[in-house]
């Protein structure tokens, strides 16, 4: 396997973690909102075990997870595939608790509905293309911009990911490139430049 191919796999398990994390980390607001609105402590106190329980991944350490799933990850050992799902699944675990932790900790848009609603009446008075990259600045600067920088984060972290893919042997196939550089530096390969 080249290097080319380990990182063209780790970058699209990336993507596909995070992207799968967006969702539920934009439901989760409303949805812990909507709760027993008659039931005010009660709910916020589930609340706040939901969100605890959504950022327990950043507290535990990768190689604790990695050795918890160790086993598992043996037993699958015929099945890349398998292996692969369950190397996801841990990222989108992890990808779910930074964006979490992301609009927990980002303030919230500047950007009002009025702003939006304003470019969007003077529509007529741009020219199509710009007023899309206005729409999309506009967005981008106001009620996109923290899960965009959630979704970034925990791209850039499962694309770094080194232990658990070291100890869930995601070396066999598909593999992270994090594995296969120190794998290949471990075995006196030349490196690619």
């Amino acid at each position: 396997m080249t290097m080319s191919t380990a990182l063209a796999w780790s970058v699209g398990r990336a993507l596909v973690a995070a992207t799968a994390a967006l969702p539920i980390a934009l439901m989760l607001p409303v949805a812990l909102s909507s709760i027993g609105s008659d039931r005010q402590r009660r709910s916020k106190g589930f609340s706040l075990l939901v969100t605890v329980g959504l950022l327990l991944p950043l507290i535990v350490p990768d190689l604790l997870v990695g050795f918890t799933y160790r086993l598992t990850s043996a037993r699958l050992v015929h099945s890349s595939a398998a292996t692969e799902l369950l190397y996801l699944f841990l990222l989108t675990l992890k990808s779910l608790a930074l964006q979490v932790a992301a609009r927990l900790i980002l303030p919230d848009s500047t950007v009002s509905r009025e702003s939006l609603h304003s470019l969007r009446l003077l529509r007529p008075r741009f020219a199509r293309g710009e007023y899309m990259v206005n729409l999309v600045r506009l967005l981008a600067t106001g009620p996109w911009r923290t899960p965009l920088i959630g979704w970034m984060i925990s791209v850039l972290f499962s694309f770094q990911e080194f232990e658990t893919a070291a100890l869930v042997q995601v070396n066999r196939h598909p593999i992270a490139w994090t594995v296969w550089l120190f794998d290949a530096h471990a075995a006196g390969e030349t490196l690619p430049r």
